[in-house]
C-alpha cells in the first residue's frame, strides 16, 4: 500500500484495566438504574413539598390547614419507591390505591349507597360525587432526563482509572 497509515494500540495494562470495567459496567446497567430510579423518586417527593408538577406547573390547592397539598398523612409521599429495576429501564411509583386518583384526577362516585359521606375542614360533607384535580407527582422534566441520563454516563464511565 502507498501513502501511510497509523496504527495505534493500546500496552498500558491500567488503561485496559479501565475500558474493561466500562465495557462490565456498559453490559449491566442495572445498578445505574436503581440509581435513576432513587434520583427519580427523591425528585418525586420533592414535588409533594413545592406543589409543583413535573411541567412545572402549580397543583391546585386542596383544602387542608397546612396548605400543604397530598400530604395530609404523608402515606402517598412516603410510599413513592423503585418498583422495578430491569437492564433496559426502572420503574418508580406508588402502591397506594388512591395514588393513581392524584396523578390523573377524576371522579370518585359512592360504590354502596347514594352518597360519600367525608370530613373536610372540620365538617362533615355528603354529596353524590367528587371530583378530584389532577396534580401530576410521577413524571421527568427535560432538568430530570438530562440528571438521569448523567447518572447512567456516570455508572458507565465509572471512577477515572477503575479496573471494574
Amino acid at each position: 500500500m502507498s501513502g501511510i497509515t497509523l496504527r495505534y494500540s493500546l500496552d498500558d495494562a491500567s488503561a485496559r484495566a479501565s475500558l474493561r470495567g466500562a465495557r462490565d459496567r456498559g453490559l449491566d446497567l442495572r445498578p445505574g438504574w436503581r440509581a435513576v430510579g432513587q434520583a427519580g423518586v427523591g425528585q418525586t417527593r420533592r414535588r409533594f413539598l413545592t406543589g409543583i408538577g413535573p411541567d412545572g406547573t402549580p397543583w391546585k390547592k386542596g383544602h387542608k390547614p397546612s396548605g400543604m397539598t397530598l400530604i395530609a398523612s404523608g402515606l402517598l409521599l412516603r410510599s413513592i419507591r423503585v418498583a422495578k429495576v430491569a437492564q433496559d429501564g426502572v420503574e418508580w411509583g406508588s402502591n397506594r390505591i388512591y395514588a393513581a386518583i392524584h396523578q390523573l384526577g377524576g371522579v370518585i362516585r359512592p360504590i354502596n349507597g347514594k352518597a360519600l359521606h367525608f370530613k373536610i375542614a372540620g365538617g362533615f360533607i355528603t354529596a353524590k360525587s367528587v371530583t378530584i384535580p389532577a396534580r401530576p407527582y410521577l413524571g421527568a422534566n427535560q432538568q430530570d432526563l438530562t440528571a438521569f441520563a448523567q447518572i447512567l454516563l456516570r455508572h458507565i464511565a465509572g471512577p477515572i482509572g477503575e479496573a471494574g
